[in-house]
């Protein structure tokens, strides 16, 4: 019943109405509910098939038919399943490819949002005026941007990823996010952004171009070597991107090399969440990284957000970066550092990892004081009292610093 090879299958809004749809997005965002119960619909859009009866039960009159005439759904003989896997991301409906599996897919395969929603969490939450996601794939980051962005703009290379984008942005009744076909930076000469987000394509495949979801290198010194051009004096850029440390040649140095190419400086501070030893003696790393203009500094710090808990909100997370970019700038410049309350939002910290949170600092030299409050369960600070303390001692023995 399944297609041999994913990421053909295609979406089509144009063939309902915006009611219609409307009505769709209510329903698909009540099945797929965490607090709702299971339902036939929820089962077939998470990728289990079910019968034809079994959906007729549960959804309103003409409510199939409509499923099925954009795309959504399949019918074959008395069985129904869906070619694709629906989502809820901050109240958003987002309909993409599945996970392959092993399975072969096309050259048009999209992302199965394996990071999206983790990421659009870390976004840097201001109101802006224009904002870019660059690379969208479903366009899940540029919805999740159109609710703080005056305008959102959305490109891809691949022509799929700008119709699915298209798709989720009328499903979900979105008027302010356009989206386009473009190499990178080629379709935007002369604008400027005050946000831009791109969930770079590369993991392990280093030089190499596999595919478009694995694209290598070259592809990163080609966005930042243009970046500057298309950053406001204000903005920010987050990049969720593989690094490779070579035995002859660390990422950070080339990544300096393709921002000076582009004759603007910028500082960086990536937040790495994953490192392992490659077999040829490197470091294979993933990151979020934060650009933003001023003079250059490019500097590095351990924390696995990949393990945050649900409880932090997208918006104390955001004061939480900012206030980190801030300590970096003071940390880099070796000014006097007032205070260091960046404790908002931040719930947990993993003692397990033997990091320090967001400062790589291991627990076997936290001050014993401190430690002890990691010794049945994970350290949690209801406010920034006991985080400032740890931190202030962390200073006072010489433990933090840039790496």
């Amino acid at each position: 019943m399944y297609d041999p090879q994913i990421g053909f299958a295609l979406l089509r809004s144009d063939r309902l109405a915006l009611g219609e749809l409307a009505a769709l997005r209510r329903l698909i965002r009540d099945s797929l509910d965490p607090t709702a119960p299971d339902s036939p619909l929820r089962t077939v859009l998470k990728g289990i098939e079910c019968s034809r009866s079994q959906l007729i039960d549960q959804l309103p009159e003409n409510r199939l038919a409509e499923l099925c005439s954009c795309g959504l759904l399949v019918e074959s003989g008395q069985r129904v399943f869906s070619p694709f896997r629906a989502h809820l991301v901050e109240g958003f409906v987002i309909v993409t490819d599945p996970a392959s599996a092993g399975r072969p897919r096309s050259t048009w395969y999209l992302d199965p949002l394996c990071e999206g929603p983790q990421l659009a969490r870390l976004l840097i939450r201001r109101i802006a005026s224009r904002g870019l996601d660059m690379g969208c794939g479903c366009g899940v980051l540029s919805l999740v941007m159109s609710s703080f962005c005056d305008h959102v703009i959305g490109v891809d290379i691949n022509p799929r990823a700008v119709e699915f984008s298209r798709f989720n942005s009328v499903l979900n009744g979105i008027a302010n996010v356009t989206f386009m076909e473009s190499d990178l930076f080629n379709s935007l000469r002369g604008q400027e952004f005050d946000l831009i987000v791109f969930n770079s394509p590369t993991n392990k495949e280093g030089d190499d171009y596999r595919d478009l979801l694995e694209s290598g290198e070259p592809l990163l010194a080609r966005f930042f070597s243009n970046l500057g051009n298309h950053l406001r004096p204000d903005g920010y850029c987050q990049v969720n991107l593989a690094m490779n440390d070579y035995t002859e040649s660390r990422f950070v140095d080339r990544l300096a090399t393709w921002i000076r190419a582009g004759e603007r400086d910028l500082r960086a501070l990536t937040m790495v969440c994953k490192r392992h030893k490659n077999d040829d003696g490197g470091t294979w790393k993933r990151g979020w990284a934060t650009f933003w203009r001023g003079s250059s500094f490019l500097s590095e710090v351990d924390w696995p957000y990949h393990l945050l808990t649900a409880t932090p909100s997208p918006l104390e997370l955001s004061q939480l970066v900012l206030r980190l970019l801030e300590n970096h700038e003071l940390l880099n410049s070796q000014r006097h550092l007032p205070q260091l309350t960046w404790s908002e939002g931040l719930c947990c910290i993993l003692p397990w990892k033997q990091t320090l949170g967001l400062w790589d600092v291991p627990l076997a030299q936290v001050p014993d004081e401190v430690a002890l409050l990691a010794s049945t369960k994970p350290l949690s600070f209801s406010g920034a009292k006991h985080l400032d303390i740890w931190i202030g001692l962390c200073l006072q023995k010489g433990l933090l610093g840039v790496l």
